[in-house]
């Protein structure tokens, strides 16, 4: 299409197929609410990520709201030989989650 014949693309078949959450709903907004409260900070919201994973079955599929958290610090490395993560990272994450799994059902007990 631009002149480079030398070139051709051939679309992988191990691709995971794409799925997303509306940004308001309500484990969304929970999620959001709890990142808030640990981390006394706004949270960047990404409406698209750019890694994989297979969510597209459960919320295509199943019908199932995924949010991903992230955890880790800018100088991370992530996916490389010396990826790291802070001690302190790793716990605010997981009491991310588990307030999160506290609250949600507190807040949405008919879903």
């Amino acid at each position: 299409e631009r002149g480079f014949t030398d070139i051709s693309v051939t679309p992988a078949q191990h691709a995971e197929r794409a799925a997303r959450t509306t940004a308001d709903h309500p484990w969304i907004q929970t999620t959001l609410a709890v990142m808030q409260d640990v981390y006394n900070k706004t949270p960047f919201v990404y409406p698209s990520s750019p890694g994989s994973g297979p969510i597209h079955p459960f919320v295509e599929g199943l019908g199932v709201p995924i949010v991903g958290i992230g955890c880790g610090h800018q100088d991370g490395k992530i996916h490389s030989p010396n990826e790291n993560m802070r001690l302190t990272d790793y716990r605010l994450a997981v009491e991310t989650l588990a307030k999160v799994l506290e609250r949600y059902p507190r807040e949405h007990p008919s879903e």
